[in-house]
């Protein structure tokens, strides 16, 4: 039996409960799974045959999970694509060397969509895929050079994590359907008998009127988007008290923003969590709900530091990349390029090492900078990064958005990060900016 057969079966004993609700319309775990059973004979009836790739265009609902599940069970390779995705779907399209396309941007429905692309690529993954009779996952990434990246997955590895539920939940999945944490994320919430409330708008107005009206208890999301959260003061306009838990990760978390939503909800359990479109999502553990420093591993999972950097061999991890007909070497291990420091069984993430600013050879992280600066109790957020300099190599520059009314003036701000940092390490160039924009993916946008 492959793994989504395994799946389904144990998320239909959740019967009657609700799995999405949207205030209006309302889906349980028997529909789910009997809808994916009536799409199933759809797929058949429109000849998109076992090991096909699939491109399913849409957001998580009950319509794009029945989808999904349908297609996985039809032994086809699926390319999720967000609704809002800022990568070039014609692009996606090409590299992943798609045969179908599916549309769930449409009402509740899906339309579907024979395509004569060329794949330009080697198939050797998807051919792996085939031959072990089993469903994938391509998860495209921008990538270092600006291309979509494909990333293969089987999903019987994927699913194989979520075997032992855990505790229900009401949550809103704040991830998007083209990222690895969506899915480690809605996998889980499904495996466990949870409600997911679906909203369109994924503004912090809107989330927090989800919370308030949903009773949400886990708010699964990233530092950036935590950070409106909290400038936006949603805890004096909304009853938030219903959250039980906060879990954020896909970027580093600065410890002044930790300890100001810490003091903020003082009765939620932060946890932080860490993974990688090629690895999957590590279990974690952070030392305390105010605290950066974290415990990751689990079954399946083996890290080391090397030279600083994490490393990290995963039972989960993908086949390869498509657009580059590479698998991970031959050891299992792959290199994070994150930095980190060390304390015991806790490690604590530094920034990537392509994120290191170059000052006159001191090498400082963006990272540290800026939390220095959302010490500041005028800045609601700050974006740093390196710019090139005849004599230095490069200097930080920050961008900064205050909070309404602030008059706190640049020279104000650098006064302030020469009592906490190095003066090598103080931004020489300061720009106000209404906002720090973010990714569809909700992750600090490059500047």
């Amino acid at each position: 039996m492959n793994e989504i057969d395994d799946y389904l079966i144990r998320i239909e004993k959740y019967g009657n409960l609700i799995a999405f609700t949207d205030g209006k319309i309302e889906s349980t775990y028997n529909e789910i799974v009997m809808q994916s059973k009536e799409i199933l004979d759809e797929l058949l009836k429109s000849k998109i045959s076992p090991g096909a790739k699939v491109a399913v265009i849409g957001d998580f609902s009950s319509i794009t999970i029945s989808l999904l599940f349908a297609l996985f069970r039809n032994l086809n390779i699926v390319i999720p694509v967000s609704a809002h995705s800022k990568i070039e779907v014609e692009e996606i399209l090409k590299v992943s060397g798609c045969d179908w396309i599916l549309d769930c941007t449409n009402g509740d429905g899906y339309t579907v969509k024979k395509l004569v692309y060329v794949n330009e690529h080697s198939e050797i993954f998807y051919d792996e895929l085939r031959k072990d009779a089993s469903s994938g996952l391509v998860l495209f990434s921008s990538g270092t050079s600006g291309k979509p990246k494909g990333i293969v997955h089987d999903l019987n590895r994927v699913l194989k994590r979520f075997k032992n539920p855990g505790k229900r939940y009401v949550t809103i999945p704040l991830l998007m359907f083209d990222h690895f944490g969506g899915y480690n994320t809605i996998f889980g919430l499904l495996s466990s008998g949870s409600k997911i409330v679906r909203i369109t708008d994924r503004s912090v107005d809107s989330v927090a009127s989800a919370v308030e009206n949903f009773k949400v208890t886990l708010l699964p999301t990233t530092p950036s988007f935590l950070a409106l959260f909290l400038a936006a003061k949603l805890s004096v306009r909304y009853d938030l008290n219903s959250i039980e838990k906060i879990s954020y990760g896909t970027e580093v978390m600065p410890q002044s923003l930790l300890e100001k939503l810490h003091k903020t909800f003082p009765k939620v359990k932060f946890q932080q969590t860490y993974g990688l479109s090629e690895l999957g999502v590590l279990n974690s553990k952070s030392k305390s709900d105010n605290s950066t420093w974290v415990k990751l591993g689990g079954e399946g999972y083996s890290l080391k530091v090397e030279n600083g950097e994490l490393w990290i061999k995963s039972d989960y991890s993908m086949l390869g990349y498509v657009s580059e007909n590479s698998a991970l070497p031959s050891t299992g291990w792959f290199n994070t390029h994150d930095q980190v420091e060390v304390d015991g069984d806790f490690i604590r993430i530094l920034g990537r090492d392509s994120d290191l600013i170059n000052i006159g050879g001191q090498k400082v992280f963006p990272q540290e900078i800026e939390d220095t600066l959302l010490l500041h109790d005028d800045v609601v957020s700050v974006r740093v990064s390196g710019e090139q300099h005849n004599l230095l190599g490069q200097i930080a520059c920050a961008e900064v958005s205050l909070s309404e009314g602030s008059e706190v003036s640049k020279g104000d701000l650098r006064a302030f990060c020469k009592q906490h940092l190095a003066s090598y390490k103080v931004p020489q160039q300061i720009k106000f900016v209404e906002s720090i924009p973010m990714t569809h993916r909700m992750k600090k946008g490059k500047s």
